[in-house]
């Protein structure tokens, strides 16, 4: 298992929070891209209403804190 795959594993937790706005409001979408061209680059595209929905809401949500660790 690659690096890149540990990772998506781990995130996870955190991108099925945050695509359910009844567990995060304010989320208008989130979503992990890949490119073709690099099998280790991985672009995580983030969506909040306002700059509070993000670092109020998304920053303290449970599944945030125990993926920053």
């Amino acid at each position: 298992e690659s690096m890149i795959d540990r990772f998506l594993d781990a995130f996870e937790g955190v991108h099925a929070v945050s695509n359910d706005p009844s567990r995060e409001p304010g989320t208008l979408s989130y979503e992990v891209l890949r490119t073709n061209d690099d099998a280790k680059t991985v672009v995580i595209l983030e969506r909040f209403c306002n700059q509070s929905d993000h670092k109020v809401t998304h920053c303290s949500s449970p599944a945030f804190q125990a993926f920053s660790k």
